[in-house]
């Protein structure tokens, strides 16, 4: 385990390639230095900012004793591709000089190659490293980045340790327009004009042709295939590398005096930059993934989806439908006599010959529950055709260590909530029993078995609890100040005389009902979409009866409906809507008065929904950094692995679990005494192998 900036890592016992080794350059045939094609078909104007080559040693040096007298540095990594993984070019860094003097302070912008193959002078990677140690060591100097997340997973690769004080104008230019584009390139032309990255463009068609000449593929084509920008020569990188670190630094300063003007602005952006080390954090140490499992896992959803194949082309006959087809499957099992239930909305109001079946979950479903067995099977084929694309997904993702690891976005919902891409690991199930194959592959990191626990810290009804404290509504407030069951008390809003005659097992069934009404019906959901919700659940409910539990339960939350309509209201007449941590949702569409019914409907619930979600997601945010600084201060040995929506994984070390736990436990429910008057309870599960094995984490106290 390695501590830097007081987060730590996991790192493999093992040698091996670069962590986030994945692309195999040698398997594609590449030009040689001698034999690069430079001619391009147009010139590249001359840009009106002068940028410097740094390739020799002495000028190196120099310009690291420069570095070590600036206060404020910015600076961009040029990598051969999107990703974080793919391996870094080079270092371009703007700074003042003349700084403090009596001179005009002008702005120095250069760019230091390190790994081109073009068979020009590169400084070596390693000693470069070595000798900006101590740059990146200052507590005197702010550093200013545009997406620092990425620039970080290059610095750790290098050996560099963290800035330990830094802007992200990225971050901050999101805080400040969510809708606007959250390019660079945008942000500069705004403040600098076309004129000023003129040559920046020229250089972009250059670098495609010069690569379509020497049959350079990928360039931009794939986000996780190289770019092969190592393969243009520095007379062109130069200025292009160079040009983000100025745009950078001139984006900043504007955008910082921007921030200063709005208050709420300045407090979400201040959170999200806490945030960021531990997204950071997050997106390095990834989960660990079974591979003998997976490989054998693979191979029997293989097999069992041949089979389920099978049955269903000797159900349908021929001539022979793709089974991903539904439309036509739908149609192919009407033909068979088989009632498909529900029809798509496009088509219902055409004659029955002319409708297309739906066979979406809770279409089968029912069909399923009326006695067609079919139905079943295409259930079965639609689940273990998910796990298997899954399962192969993960193959693909992993790392050389086991470990799957995803780009996790902190700000690319206007909700703020961290979603994941490449892959996905957010949408991987990892409590249901319905998806076997899958949920026993993820586990803890085998060699963190023996001295760590791996905990799951889950915040309990947070969106119900924030639509609680937001609308003012007595009946959820005092329910919650009480600790009574939210959802049994709905269910016996809705039920009534029911209620009072039912036994144990209807009540639970009638408490689902509550249930998916309290977590659904804020954000708009009707009738029919309640009945086919409810059905996924097992309960089987007419549109009618659905109808009657929605004006029920509106009846009995007047406070809520009556914040809705409030919200509403607010984005008609200011275009906007803004939580108590500063995030905005633009909604200008609503102040128009030809707006369709339809649209507006939906713009109406999208806010909403902002109002809760977003407060949760903030909140959330707030935890985490809470949580971080107090087992940091604690000195209990942990990482963060993964964040589920409003549940993070921790590995804490097991000879202080339950130091871990409470403090974890206690930071969350902590930052809710200070924010909200209704308690805000967490719920903390363990494991000390597979995930699928997690249980309440009293059951851990309970065993010591």
């Amino acid at each position: 385990m390695k501590k830097k900036n007081n987060f730590e890592f996991f790192e493999p016992k093992e040698e091996g390639p670069p962590k986030y080794h994945r692309f195999q350059d040698e398997d594609i045939q590449l030009p040689t230095p001698q034999d690069l094609v430079s001619d391009p078909l147009f010139e590249i104007p001359r840009p009106k900012v002068k940028f410097e080559l740094i390739n020799d040693w002495d000028k190196f040096l120099s310009l690291v004793n420069d570095l070590m007298k600036s206060n404020c540095i910015a600076s961009d990594t040029e990598t051969n591709g999107l990703s974080r993984r793919h391996r870094l070019c080079g270092y371009s860094f703007s700074y003042q000089i003349n700084h403090g003097s009596s001179e005009e302070p002008l702005l120095r912008n250069v760019y230091i190659p390190v790994r081109h193959r073009t068979g020009e002078a590169n400084l070596n990677a390693k000693l470069v490293a070595e000798h900006l140690i101590a740059v990146f060591k200052r507590n005197d100097v702010l550093w200013l980045f545009w997406n620092a997340r990425f620039e970080f997973h290059q610095f750790q690769k290098e050996g560099l340790p963290l800035p330990l004080k830094f802007i992200d104008a990225y971050l901050i230019k999101r805080s400040l327009d969510p809708t606007e584009p959250a390019s660079l390139k945008y942000s500069a032309i705004k403040i600098l004009g076309e004129d000023a990255i003129e040559f920046k463009n020229a250089i972009d068609s250059y670098i495609r042709i010069f690569c379509s000449k020497n049959k350079i593929v990928n360039i931009k084509k794939d986000r996780l295939a190289p770019s092969y920008y190592d393969y243009v020569y520095l007379s062109i990188m130069t200025p292009y590398a160079a040009s983000d670190s100025y745009y950078t630094w001139i984006v900043a300063h504007v955008l910082l005096k921007e921030l200063k003007e709005y208050a709420g602005c300045l407090q979400l952006s201040s959170l999200e930059h806490l945030a960021l080390p531990i997204v950071f954090e997050l997106e390095h140490n990834g989960i660990y993934v079974n591979r003998i499992t997976l490989k054998q896992n693979i191979k029997i959803a293989t097999d069992q989806l041949v089979q389920v194949e099978k049955e269903l082309v000797d159900f349908l006959g021929d001539p022979p439908v793709k089974l991903s087809n539904l439309r036509l499957l739908g149609i192919r099992l009407r033909e068979k006599g088989i009632p498909v239930l529900k029809p798509t909305k496009s088509t219902r109001s055409l004659p029955l010959e002319h409708q297309v079946p739906s066979l979406t979950e809770s279409a089968l479903l029912r069909m399923l529950h009326h006695g067609h067995k079919i139905a079943g099977v295409i259930l079965q084929y639609n689940k273990l055709n998910y796990q298997l694309k899954t399962l192969t997904g993960i193959k693909r993702s992993m790392d050389y260590d086991g470990h799957v690891r995803a780009d996790f976005n902190q700000i690319g919902t206007s909700s703020g909530r961290i979603t994941t891409r490449e892959p996905n690991i957010q949408g991987y199930p990892q409590k249901s029993d319905d998806f076997p194959l899958f949920t026993e592959i993820l586990e803890l990191d085998p060699e963190l078995s023996e001295d760590f626990i791996l905990l799951f810290c889950d915040l309990n009804q947070i969106d119900l609890r924030m639509i609680a404290y937001l609308s003012r509504e007595p009946s959820l407030l005092d329910g919650f100040r009480n600790m009574d069951d939210i959802h049994a008390m709905t269910a016996h809003n809705i039920f009534r005389e029911q209620w009072d005659t039912a036994d144990n097992i209807e009540k639970r069934r009638m408490r689902a009902v509550g249930k998916k009404l309290n977590f659904s019906i804020y954000y708009g959901i009707g009738a029919e979409a309640l009945a086919d919700a409810l059905i996924k659940d097992g309960l089987f409910y007419s549109v009618k009866e659905c109808s009657i539990f929605i004006r029920s339960f509106k009846r009995d939350k007047p406070m809520v409906m009556k914040w809705i309509n409030e919200v509403k209201i607010s984005g008609a007449s200011n275009g906007y809507v803004c939580n108590m941590f500063g995030r905005i949702k633009n909604c200008e569409e609503l102040m128009s008065p030809h707006l369709l019914d339809s649209e507006r409907s939906k713009i109406e619930l999208s806010i909403v929904n902002h109002m809760a979600q977003s407060t949760a997601a903030d909140f959330y945010k707030k935890c985490l950094v809470a949580s971080k600084n107090s087992l940091v201060q604690k000195g209990v040995r942990h990482y963060f692995i993964n964040t589920v929506h409003d549940e993070v994984h921790i590995v804490v070390e097991k000879n202080k679990a339950m130091e871990g736990a409470s403090i974890i436990k206690n930071s969350f429910e902590a930052v809710g005494a200070e924010l909200f008057d209704i308690p805000i309870l967490v719920n903390i599960e363990y494991t000390e192998g597979r995930i699928i094995d997690r249980r309440p984490f009293n059951l851990y106290k309970a065993a010591r």
